[in-house]
């Protein structure tokens, strides 16, 4: 994408041209500086706050799960226990 909007510098129109400067190093920003510095750094830094739910939010959302919950195991009676009995 920065390659695109670059593009645009060489065009005859200085509106284009601005166009691609713009855009180009906006991009470029989002791409490389904030995407591979900044964001793994503050999620290092913030550890597993990151990954939390907010109190109020987990209440009022549903509990959805892909797999339903196993059913509870009945043991069958011991032939054996039982005669001894």
């Amino acid at each position: 994408m920065i390659c695109v909007f670059a593009s645009f510098v060489f065009g005859s129109e200085r509106i284009f041209r601005l166009f691609g400067v713009s855009v180009g190093s906006a991009v470029f920003l989002d791409a490389f500086v904030i995407r591979t510095v900044l964001l793994p750094v503050v999620l290092e830094l913030l550890g597993r706050i990151t990954s939390m739910l907010p109190r109020g939010l987990d209440t009022r959302l549903r509990r959805v799960s892909i797999e339903p919950e196993p059913a509870p195991c009945r043991r069958l009676p011991d032939p054996a226990l039982e005669a001894g009995s």
